[in-house]
C-alpha cells in the first residue's frame, strides 16, 4: 500500500507542477500540492516498520506545508500570470 501511495502522490505532484501550476487557480494548485505532500508522507510512513502515531501525523503535516512552499520558492508563483499592459 505504501509504494503505490508514494508513486501516485509523486505523479500528482509532478502533474500539478509541470502542467497545472500556471494554468489553474493558485488555491487549487496549493491544495493539490499539499495533498501530494500528505500522500508522500503517509506512504513513506507505511513503508516504515513501526512508526509512532506522532511520526505519522508530523510527517503528513510537515510535507503538506513544505511541498507547496518548495515548489513556490523554486519554480515561482502559482496561478495564471497577470497580463502586462
Amino acid at each position: 500500500m505504501g509504494i503505490p501511495l508514494v508513486v501516485g502522490s509523486g505523479v500528482l505532484g509532478l502533474l500539478t507542477v509541470f502542467v497545472l501550476r500556471r494554468r489553474a487557480a493558485a488555491p487549487v494548485v496549493g491544495a493539490l500540492l499539499a495533498m501530494a505532500g500528505v500522500g508522500l508522507g503517509w506512504g513513506a510512513m507505511l513503508l516504515q516498520p513501526d512508526p509512532s502515531p506522532f511520526e505519522v501525523v508530523a510527517a503528513m503535516a510537515i510535507l503538506a506545508v513544505l511541498v507547496p512552499m518548495h515548489v513556490r520558492f523554486v519554480l515561482g508563483p502559482f496561478g495564471p500570470s497577470s497580463p502586462t499592459p
